[in-house]
């Protein structure tokens, strides 16, 4: 999951997500999400991984535009 303009304190919001089903046991490894963001300046993106047990892991990424 993304979310292209996290902020501390503030819920995890996702904008993008990729997951597998039983018929499709893929995943995709390169995400095809695009995202314009409404005015130039500094934002962070943060993203989640989930694990098959519930585990989740994130990073976030400072992106200036």
């Amino acid at each position: 999951m993304i979310d292209f303009n996290w902020q501390p304190g503030k819920p995890f919001t996702h904008d993008w997500q990729a997951y597998r089903t039983r018929k499709d046991r893929s995943l995709k490894t390169i995400s095809n999400a695009a995202y314009t963001y409404p005015t130039p300046g500094k934002y962070i993106a943060c993203v989640k991984v989930v694990d098959t047990f519930g585990c989740d892991t994130s990073i976030t990424v400072k992106v200036e535009v």
